[in-house]
């Protein structure tokens, strides 16, 4: 792994957990829902650009996933700011999305690089997994639990949220052997 791919590596994965958080506050109404997404939309940009100027081979995939960081971080703050013609920011992100599912597609997610991701064993790897997949589950159901005004639907999303931002930040809680 390059050494500018893993320098940003970590300000990116904060800025989503950031982000997620943000989104959480926002479900739960409550106060600088807007503040946090901004900060951690404005975090993005930054560090995803900063990577992208600092790496020296830029192919063609590279530029297609700077439009589509940039144009979904525009997209999200126009949202939040209310500012109009946020749309053209949408079909930025989706064509730009589309394109690099055609190229890298699943293969993006399947992949596992010799270096810094084997540093995690067998058994830490199935356990991100399954933290994962809970939080996953926890916070599709616990969306469902609060739109039905069900109880739990509030523990059950913030413990989803919490898995999610883990495994986002795993790389920070794996050491190497």
């Amino acid at each position: 792994m390059s050494r500018t791919k893993k320098s940003f590596s970590i300000p990116i994965r904060i800025s989503i957990a950031l982000l997620i958080i943000g989104m959480l506050f926002k479900i739960l109404s409550w106060p600088l829902d807007q503040e946090i997404m901004i900060v951690s939309f404005v975090a993005l940009a930054i560090c995803y650009s900063l990577r992208f100027y600092q790496k020296v081979k830029k192919k063609s995939l590279d530029y297609i996933k700077v439009i589509l960081v940039l144009s979904w971080v525009l997209n999200g703050m126009f949202s939040i700011l209310h500012i109009p013609y946020n749309f053209m920011f949408q079909i930025i992100a989706f064509i730009a999305f589309l394109t690099w599912f055609i190229i890298e597609g699943t293969h993006y997610f399947i992949k596992d690089d010799e270096g810094e991701s084997s540093k995690e064993t067998f058994q830490g790897k199935i356990i991100w997994n399954i933290v994962m997949i809970l939080g996953t589950l926890g916070i599709v159901l616990g969306a469902l639990f609060k739109f039905l005004n069900w109880e739990y639907a509030i523990p059950v999303l913030v413990s989803g949220c919490i898995c999610i931002t883990l495994y986002i930040l795993r790389d920070i809680f794996v050491r190497k052997s």
